[in-house]
């Protein structure tokens, strides 16, 4: 079975500051501005906008725990909080998210509840990439697993987090 892999360079510190952010000054514009596209993607009904409130009141309740996950997507999506980076080799993909950060460097963005099922989601902080880099670049069998081109651009994608000293996303589907 195929899956694919959606890398996203995420602005850390803005990301995590959401969660539990009583001034919730940014979930009425975000709201706006997203709720027409998170309904077309068919994810959502119309609880789009509750679960933007329940990351911005820090609760972590609602039923659907993968909704969480995407809702944090479409915020990535929104004004530079995060880039889709080229995953033209990872999509289609026979490696999951979490095989593409060492388990010792994957972390929490936020006290989500992790889904039952997809999206995969794993989260490396800015302060974690470089080294998380190193590990991949020592790992001896995951280039020939993947192939040269899918690897150069795995390490590329944590090149570009490290220039703009920012974190990575990677979800699969």
């Amino acid at each position: 079975m195929s899956y694919g892999v959606m890398p996203y360079r995420i602005h850390w510190k803005l990301l995590k500051g959401l969660w539990g952010d009583s001034k919730r000054e940014w979930l009425v514009p975000l709201s706006e501005a997203l709720t027409p596209h998170a309904e077309a993607r068919g994810v959502f009904d119309s609880d789009f906008v509750e679960y933007l409130a329940a990351i911005a009141d820090g609760n972590a309740e609602l039923p659907y725990k993968y909704k969480y996950y995407y809702a944090l997507e479409m915020v990535f999506q929104y004004r530079g909080v995060g880039t889709l980076l080229d995953n033209s080799e990872w999509y289609p993909s026979n490696k999951f998210s979490f095989e593409l950060i060492p388990v010792q460097f994957q972390e929490t963005l936020m006290p989500l509840p992790y889904p039952d099922d997809f999206p995969v989601v794993v989260f490396i902080s800015p302060d974690n990439v470089i080294k998380a880099k190193e590990a991949l670049l020592n790992d001896a069998t995951l280039k020939e697993e993947v192939g040269v081109d899918a690897f150069e651009q795995l390490i590329g994608w944590y090149d570009e987090a490290a220039d703009y000293y920012q974190g990575l996303a990677f979800y699969t589907y």
